[in-house]
């Protein structure tokens, strides 16, 4: 007896065909998208990489304690404190006229730079295969620069006072709402008061969670730790543009104050304070007032005629939640009232929504990244051609 579901020899022939040709179809199309994708992404060819420590100083420990049983005491041993560390990607071919970037934040560490939440290469790579030389710098205190941990070990074995606030610093899941993330651990907002373009997926938030490593007291200058990286770095390739994220744009324009010399560009991304005046507040609820210009700060720029962005996204920080477009205006307007180079970008106006205060982590990065490529192109290689967009207040 012969079954009827029982497929004839040409049947089955012509459906493993079809089967055959479908997935060749689809790994065809696969495969050009990869290929595609490729296309679009200068190639990555490193002549070196590398990191080295940048300033601190070599201390003597003051304490009497044991390191272990057994070996000498701490008094009898040196550290360095107060470096800065500083990883490098310098591409085989720089592009014409490139000058190094450096990339700087403050209470994290290097990695927001890196990588994104959700494994996507980060600025350092964007850069370095468009033929830049790049610098990630952890301040002291911070990642893989390290912290004393001095002070906390007197405290916790008795041998010291109480310490009053708390010298090691450790953000929580509260900075996704600190930085506009969205108004809950996990959770994406409107575009506007918060953002909506972070990966929201598990592994995602683990990523989050992980670049909040503890900071603590280095021992040492930050200034004085970044002019020493700087310093090497012109060494080498000439004056640096200068990316710094929130607190690590402050400290961008307080260098600029100190060292104009080493400066080729400075890139304000989300400044956390837009002069080097002190904050008003840190009230998240309410926007913070803009704080009137440092004028020693804008006759810096002024006088130098170093170029700066300052780039703002929609959402912001929690201190202006929703008013980025405003942030930091009147120090760009100031610098050029005074004949100097500034440019304001504020990211809708690129047609670029829902960023938060974190931009380089969020799903759009490479396009937030664009912006500041365009500009430095434009403003600082003058490779532009035609009317800039930067030109408009």
């Amino acid at each position: 007896m012969i079954r009827k579901d029982v497929k004839g020899p040409r049947e089955s022939t012509n459906k493993i065909k079809l089967a055959a040709a479908i997935a060749g179809t689809l790994l065809a199309a696969n495969i050009s998208g990869a290929l595609a994708e490729a296309k679009k992404m200068p190639d990555l060819t490193l002549r070196t990489m590398g990191h080295f420590f940048a300033g601190g100083k070599i201390m003597k420990r003051k304490s009497s304690d044991l390191l272990a049983p057994g070996l000498p005491p701490l008094n009898t041993m040196k550290n360095l404190v107060g470096q800065a560390y500083v990883e490098y990607l310098i591409p085989k071919e720089l592009r014409a006229g490139a000058a190094p970037i450096i990339f700087a934040h403050s209470g994290l560490n290097g990695m927001v730079w890196q990588t994104t939440v959700d494994g996507r290469e980060g600025w350092d790579k964007y850069f370095a295969r468009r033929g830049f030389p790049v610098y990630v710098i952890d301040p002291p205190g911070t990642g893989r620069a390290g912290f004393v941990v001095d002070a906390i070990n007197k405290a916790a074995t008795g041998k010291g006072d109480p310490l009053a606030n708390s010298p090691f610093f450790l953000q929580t899941s509260f900075a996704w709402r600190w930085y506009d993330v969205g108004p809950k651990f996990g959770e994406l907002g409107d575009g506007h008061n918060f953002g909506n373009q972070m990966a929201t997926d598990k592994e995602a938030r683990r990523q989050f969670l992980g670049q909040l490593i503890p900071g603590g007291p280095s021992g040492g200058d930050v200034h004085e730790s970044f002019i020493a990286a700087m310093e090497r770095i012109k060494e080498e390739y000439g004056p640096v543009i200068y990316v710094g994220w929130s607190g690590g744009a402050v400290l961008g324009n307080e260098l600029m104050m100190q060292r104009p010399d080493l400066f080729k560009a400075v890139v304000s991304v989300e400044a956390a304070n837009c002069t080097t005046l002190p904050l008003n507040s840190t009230d998240f609820d309410s926007p913070q007032p803009q704080k009137p210009v440092d004028p020693k700060l804008v006759s810096v720029y002024a006088d130098t005629k170093v170029p700066l962005l300052n780039l703002n996204s929609e959402a912001g920080h929690g201190i202006w939640s929703g008013h980025g477009k405003e942030h930091c205006r009147p120090l760009v307007r100031a610098i050029k009232a005074k004949g100097g180079k500034a440019s304001n970008a504020f990211l809708p106006d690129f047609d670029i929504h829902g960023n938060s205060h974190q931009m380089m982590s969020e799903r759009n990065s490479d396009e937030v990244a664009g912006v500041i490529l365009n500009w430095i192109e434009d403003k600082v290689l003058d490779t532009s051609r035609g009317s800039s967009q930067f030109d408009a207040d």
